[in-house]
């Protein structure tokens, strides 16, 4: 039986008790920081008092054996990852008499493996994984991001422990065994999502999106007597959400993006006199909406017949269950749009990936994707190349601020199928062309694109970027075209780099250059170094290494 209040963590893992992570958790997240402040904690941890682990929530499915995480599960599970390396260690280290084998297996027995049941069960997608790799040493290559950060700690782990006496290592055994935990063990979800939102997670900060879920949760919770298909709706939508987002490969793409593109492209935001910018502040604005939704029911509560209070409570509250319910379902398909657009075969969604500076457009993007109902989403791939236009002009040869028009292209997001002038995709061609002739006419970019020193005006991957387009727009049809994956190459042998035809430090070629009139004329060899030399005329793309048998 596990009562609430203080335990060590010991008494906590003792016996057949189970811990599990529920689905709708996120995967593992602690990174090399929060690793190794774990570490330092119990090596260095000497006062006579028990070092305190923070606090345990945990929601009872099978009386006194089988318990869900609600909060902690990133604490539990560097725990369970450390105690086996330092059961794996005292293995190794046992010859040396400073604990016996019999001991060692009770460690593991409440720590790693009761019988044939493993003390703490991930999400099923993560736990096969966990079981074979990590509490075992299967080779399996991790697939997504939180199997690697679990393969990362195991070996962070095994690495600083092979640094530490066998004495020092029995002292950190008992001090985690010894350490204090505060456990609230309930029973009702209702309960726990009400504990969960006045606890901290210890050691990596909640993201925006868990904040979001836990806080929908608590408000469900204390405002409705019969919560619980909501809340069911609202874990089962989290656990979308997380599964996708663990398919974003793109490093720049963080949980807090997501919650913002969302905001943007579904809410019917508008500045205000608290919010000039509402897109910077989306949990804040969510937070007053869900809390103005409570306060009109609240008030047609007190206004209701007496008779049929209690009985049309939930009722009363329709129109802000029904709000909670339209958001998590944009925002798991938000996410779902992300990491399909990441994936995605469309060749001009990968250009604009490619060539980056992307942000400002990706709520347009998400929204333009999920609305286009062509087979081949023709209209969405006219999009891509608009604002890949937009991108390559305004953000990298005109160099304007990579904010220049967001708030306006953010209002588009939001307008496009709604507002009478972007209601079809041709009236959305004509806004996005009419900004790129704003910002970034013909006239501008040609000006700007023929600067005399274009080499070094230009960083090198926006150099590439232009000079692959361009070997692919001379290759036609008639050869194979460079691949988006030939541009982002970091292989020493097919890394493009931009060369200049007429070698910087060749003073034969450029003497030869200036004298054969035939192939050019531009007077002398100083004029040819000041005019030409780094333009676009005297630049190719080639891969490094052919360019260095050249």
């Amino acid at each position: 039986m596990l009562k609430n209040g203080m335990h060590t963590i010991k008494d906590v893992f003792m016996g057949e008790k189970i811990f599990e992570v529920p689905s709708y958790q996120r995967s593992y997240a602690w990174e090399e920081k929060q690793q190794r402040d774990f570490f330092e904690d119990f090596k260095n941890n000497y006062n006579e008092t028990n070092y305190y682990y923070g606090t345990l929530l945990l929601q009872e499915v099978e009386e006194g054996k089988r318990f869900e995480i609600v909060d902690g599960q990133q604490r539990m599970t560097t725990l369970v990852i450390f105690m086996y390396c330092l059961i794996e260690r005292l293995k190794e280290t046992q010859k040396n008499s400073l604990i016996s084998l019999k001991n060692i297996e009770k460690l593991e027995e409440c720590f790693i493996k009761y019988n044939a049941n493993y003390k703490l069960k991930l999400q099923s997608q993560d736990h096969s994984f966990f079981k074979s790799c990590i509490l075992s040493n299967g080779t399996l290559t991790p697939d997504t991001p939180a199997k690697k950060r679990l393969l990362e700690v195991k070996n962070n782990f095994q690495r600083w422990i092979k640094e530490i006496s066998d004495e020092e290592l029995i002292k950190i055994k008992d001090r985690i065994c010894n350490a204090n935990v505060l456990v609230y063990a309930i029973k009702e979800q209702t309960e726990a999502s009400m504990i969960f939102e006045t606890t901290n997670d210890r050691g990596k900060n909640l993201t925006d999106l868990e904040k979001v879920k836990s806080f929908l949760m608590y408000k469900l919770s204390s405002v409705l007597n019969y919560p619980d298909d909501i809340l069911t709706e609202v874990q089962s939508t989290f656990e979308d959400i997380y599964r996708d987002f663990e398919t974003i490969e793109v490093k720049t793409i963080k949980e807090e993006s997501i919650l913002q593109y969302n905001f943007i492209a579904n809410e019917k935001w508008e500045s205000s006199e608290k919010y000039a910018k509402p897109y910077q502040h989306c949990l804040e604005v969510l937070k007053d909406e869900i809390d103005g939704l409570i306060e009109k029911g609240q008030e047609d509560y007190l206004k209701s017949d007496k008779k049929n209070k209690e009985k049309k409570h939930d009722e009363i509250f329709t129109e802000f269950i029904e709000y909670v319910r339209r958001y998590i379902e944009n925002l798991q398909a938000t996410c779902n749009v992300i990491s399909t657009l990441n994936k995605s075969p469309i060749n001009e969604m990968q250009d604009i990936i490619s060539l980056g500076k992307i942000a400002s457009f990706y709520p347009l993007l998400i929204k333009c994707y999920s609305l286009d109902k062509t087979n081949d989403k023709d209209n969405f791939s006219k999009v891509c190349k608009l604002c890949e236009i937009f991108i390559f002009r305004v953000y990298v040869i005109l160099d304007l601020r990579a904010y220049k028009y967001q708030t306006k292209l953010y209002q588009l997001a939001r307008d496009f199928g709604i507002e009478k002038n972007l209601l079809t995709f041709e009236n959305l061609f004509k806004t996005i062309t009419s900004y790129i002739i704003e910002l970034g006419g013909d006239e501008k970019f040609l000006d700007a694109i023929t600067n005399k020193d274009f080499y070094n005006k230009y960083e090198s991957d926006e150099r590439k970027y232009f000079f692959w387009k361009y070997e692919n727009y001379l290759r036609g049809n008639r050869y194979s075209l460079m691949s988006h994956n030939d541009l982002s190459s970091t292989d020493t042998r097919t890394k493009l780099t931009i060369e200049h035809i007429v070698a910087q430090a060749n003073e034969q070629e450029q003497n030869k250059i200036v004298k054969e009139k035939r192939i050019i004329s531009i007077g002398n060899k100083s004029k040819f170094e000041k005019e030409y030399l780094h333009s676009i005329g005297n630049l190719t793309i080639d891969p490094m290494s052919p360019n260095a048998s050249k």
